[in-house]
């Protein structure tokens, strides 16, 4: 039996990753696995995952009796369960409070067996960024200069998170990617989340599942979106990405100058330095598919 708990991050191609899975749950529960998607894990009639993070004893106790895995194992796939991306009142870390969350989670499902935890890493520039987008595209426009006041990309990393999750009691280990590599490690990522019976069974859709605003687009928002409620908002924004979807004609949003980019680059490139040398978190990759010419 496996228990696997996929974090996310937000704009790591979760909703990709958790359409996929949702199409081919009949032969995942069929090979013996079994999915706690976001369908099964939000709203009124949901498994009251939310309120059992947030400590309710009663809602923990539900959540433990409908969050049994299958004879080969479980794969629970909620971003959300992370909790808000950045707090400013507590620092400049991505998801302060994600320990503490995943925690009584665990102690809620008291699984048989320790989980091992999956999770996308997206360098933080970037994924500040698409977040912004997000923002947009959920209806609460405000401009990038105050979304981002006071997060420096700089000061985000993502081996402090890891290794906070690592160290709780009923974690295993845990299994990251790239998220620029998600695509070609797709097989190598199924495999690990659900029973090897039902890996070829998930089937990939082309494209994203939910893409980000180009540069065109979020001038769109900003330029009308004063004074619209949230709902107003929300379709401009889709409007405005359907209008002007991110290619040769619409480059991306880019708000960072060069340098700070480059700055941000290298504090990435450590941060990656550190998450490798945790024990128990093991990264997937992309293997090379020709050998080098020994000639040169």
């Amino acid at each position: 039996m496996r228990i696997c708990v996929h974090l996310g991050p937000h704009r790591t191609a979760t909703t990709h990753f958790q359409q996929m899975l949702a199409a081919a749950r009949p032969g995942v529960t069929a090979a013996g696995g079994r999915l706690l998607l976001p369908r099964d894990l939000r709203g009124p009639r949901a498994l009251p995952l939310e309120a059992a993070v947030a400590g309710d004893v009663d809602a923990a106790g539900r959540f433990r009796q409908g969050a049994l895995p299958g004879p080969k194992g479980l794969l629970l796939s909620e971003e959300n369960l992370l909790g808000p991306a950045l707090r400013r009142d507590l620092g400049p870390l991505p998801y302060p409070l994600a320990a503490m969350r995943l925690e009584r989670l665990l102690t809620a499902a008291a699984w048989p067996t320790p989980v091992h935890l999956m999770l996308a890493i997206r360098p933080p520039a970037d994924w500040l960024v698409s977040a912004y987008s997000q923002r947009l595209l959920a209806g609460h426009y405000l401009p990038f200069a105050e979304f981002a006041a006071g997060i420096d990309p700089r000061c985000l990393g993502w081996a402090g998170l890891v290794g906070r999750l690592r160290a709780l009691s009923g974690v295993a280990g845990c299994i990251w990617w790239r998220f620029a590599e998600y695509p070609r490690l797709l097989p190598a990522i199924l495999s690990q989340a659900v029973p090897v019976e039902a890996a070829g069974l998930v089937r990939a859709s082309p494209g994203r599942a939910n893409p980000g605003l180009s540069a065109p687009a979020v001038a769109a928002v900003a330029a009308a979106a004063s004074g619209k409620d949230r709902a107003a908002q929300r379709a401009l924004a889709a409007e405005a990405r359907a209008r002007f979807p991110v290619g040769a004609a619409s480059p991306p949003f880019a708000p960072f100058p060069p340098q700070l980019l480059a700055e941000a680059a290298a504090a990435h490139a450590e941060d990656l330095a550190r998450l490798a040398c945790l024990e128990d978190v093991a990264c997937l990759r992309v293997e090379a598919t020709a050998r080098p010419d020994p000639g040169t």
